[in-house]
């Protein structure tokens, strides 16, 4: 695996404009990103916090969603295929 500090994740975030609009919005400190099914939000959450995380090593993350079935069976889903397992500390 490559260092940790080097980010590799299997996503083209420049593949969709918005998506890429999210990913690439440094200037505020909160963003959001909204839309239908399919649209690559949670792909692109996932990215940031992982490119995140490797900026800012120790930090905390949370990652929520209403339901938590759909938390289980898509967005942690999602996060276990893109994050590599070496950098999870628990989950």
């Amino acid at each position: 695996m490559e260092h940790p500090n080097e980010l590799s994740l299997p996503v083209d975030f420049d593949r969709l404009p918005q998506q890429s609009a999210f990913f690439h919005d440094w200037q505020h400190r909160f963003t959001a990103y909204g839309g239908g099914m399919g649209q690559g939000k949670t792909t692109a959450a996932i990215g940031k916090i992982f490119y995140l995380s490797v900026l800012f090593p120790h930090n905390y993350c949370f990652i929520g969603r209403w339901d938590c079935g759909e938390l289980r069976e898509s967005t942690m889903a999602v996060f276990i295929r893109l994050v590599p397992p070496e950098v999870i500390q628990n989950h």
